[in-house]
């Protein structure tokens, strides 16, 4: 992986300089792409399409840091002088997240609160001191909504448009939503919908553990869309054979229903 990711940055950065794009920022998210905003200082720094470009890292999950053996550091190009405490050099291992953290021109969390947190010894997982050493250069900006896509009283994606002072629209979406997804269509079960990564950290595990404790006590419904971790795949792709009717599942990303679940469900389970 560490030679996969770096190639896949190289390969970007030289696409821009193909085509003669000259960005402003070009702007990297977590360990896999760290490394672009090295190479920006490390070999595009004078360079006629990308040599004004500023690099900005946003780092959704810092526990993620890309830790690979340093026989593969030699094949990044990053120069042997990089590879130090400082930089890329995590005790003997290359560590992509943190050298990008030491070159990126600015570094954001995705909230305030986890900016801070990713500064303590115990939510920092180790990179709590490169990234206060990075000093105004690291914020957090709070990840939110765009509204002219998600609100759905101006929504285009969903069956029916709705407000808060004007709810109608919600039944339908709520309907429309249980056809599409093969739950029993009806207004008085409520119905519980969940847009997730499948992984440990976002809780989904313990709604695997509870969910079938919650269909044997109570009437509802569960709609839940969502990839990730190949055992929860399996749970919640097989679940709706289990309970059919009440739970619809859908393994991998669209789009389309993302907003109709959002739209449809009774409550939005955010484990």
């Amino acid at each position: 992986n560490a030679r996969r990711f770096g190639f896949l940055c190289r390969a970007a950065l030289q696409l821009l300089r193909v085509i003669g794009f000259a960005p402003d920022v070009v702007h990297v998210h977590d360990w896999p792409t760290a490394a672009a905003a090295a190479y920006l200082k490390i070999w595009h720094w004078d360079d006629a399409v990308l040599g004004r470009s500023a690099g900005v890292l946003t780092i959704h999950n810092v526990a993620h840091q890309g830790l690979y053996g340093a026989e593969a550091y030699g094949y990044l190009g990053l120069r042997a002088r990089n590879f130090t405490p400082d930089k890329f050099e995590d005790h003997g291992r290359i560590n992509l997240l943190k050298g990008g953290i030491a070159f990126a021109d600015a570094i954001n969390a995705v909230s305030p609160t986890y900016a801070r947190e990713a500064l303590g010894p115990i939510g920092g997982h180790g990179l709590g001191l490169s990234l206060a050493a990075r000093g105004e250069r690291y914020t957090g900006i709070l990840n939110g909504v765009d509204y002219t896509e998600w609100d759905p009283s101006v929504d285009r994606r969903i069956p029916a448009r709705y407000s808060r002072n004007d709810p109608a629209g919600k039944a339908e979406c709520k309907r429309e939503l249980q056809q599409r997804m093969g739950l029993e269509v009806d207004p008085t079960i409520p119905l519980v919908g969940a847009v997730c990564r499948f992984v440990d950290q976002k809780g989904m595990d313990l709604v695997a553990a509870a969910i079938d404790g919650v269909f044997d006590v109570m009437r509802v419904q569960l709609a839940v869309l969502g990839s990730g971790e190949k055992g929860l795949e399996g749970f919640f792709g097989t679940l709706p054979v289990r309970r059919p009717g009440r739970a619809a599942s859908w393994i991998g990303y669209d789009e389309d229903l993302a907003h109709w679940i959002e739209a449809g469900a009774d409550f939005f389970l955010m484990p």
